[in-house]
């Protein structure tokens, strides 16, 4: 199962570039096509393709969110929850991606599956209930139909060990169950063999693919 994981890693990366890179607080681009034109492959039945979506990909139309459906992707993962000192009105930086909203309704519109993810910078238990409190303000009142995941894959979290990061996902986790939703890790391979006990967790809250389409940043330091 690793070597499926690293292979659809290679091949995300292939089509969309690297993954995650901090934030400078830039602008958003422009919107672009949809790049779900350029994806081919994974036809018929699982595993099926969703995408991930924040601010990144720019302001996403009805028609789009149409397109990204009529390309054959099943669903998508909105990005809820970050850090961001120039986004933030608050003094811990949290703040909700502004597409957030226009991007649930329209995909749900679309006929897509939609879940949300929250990248997550907390090195203890007491940022992550913050993170956790805003992220249940995002999602109130949604319907989601794919999980609520925990993005974790900063390299700012590496200042904890891997048995500390195991126990403060697991503790995240367990308190999107509480929420009432389908909770489920999000990150991507490497990262996981490196700073996560994926034994212990795993077998509850899987991993997300391992990786989605990831082009977003998020934050500036």
């Amino acid at each position: 199962m690793s070597k499926l994981l690293e292979l659809l890693e290679k091949l995300v990366r292939a089509i969309f570039g690297p993954g995650d890179k901090q934030d400078t607080g830039e602008p958003e681009p422009a919107p672009q096509a949809s790049k779900a034109e350029a994806v081919v492959g994974w036809e018929g039945g699982p595993p099926y393709r969703y995408i991930d979506v924040s601010r990144y990909q720019g302001k996403i139309t009805l028609d789009g969110w149409r397109k990204v459906k009529a390309a054959g992707y099943k669903g998508a993962m909105l990005k809820t929850v970050s850090t961001n000192r120039r986004l933030s009105k608050r003094a811990d930086g949290l703040y909700i991606d502004p597409t957030f909203e226009t991007n649930y309704r329209n995909a749900r519109a679309a006929g897509l599956d939609v879940g949300v993810y929250y990248y997550t910078y907390a090195t203890s238990e007491a940022m992550a209930d913050a993170e956790l409190a805003l992220l249940r303000q995002a999602v109130r009142g949604k319907e989601l139909t794919l999980p609520v995941a925990l993005d974790m894959e900063d390299e700012t979290l590496a200042v904890l060990k891997p048995k500390d990061l195991t126990n403060l996902a697991a503790y995240a986790l367990e308190k999107v169950e509480k929420m009432g939703f389908y909770a489920q890790l999000y990150t991507y391979t490497s990262y996981a063999n490196t700073h996560l006990d994926m034994a212990r967790l795993s077998g509850r809250w899987g991993c997300l693919a391992c990786r989605l389409h990831r082009q977003d940043a998020q934050r500036d330091v």
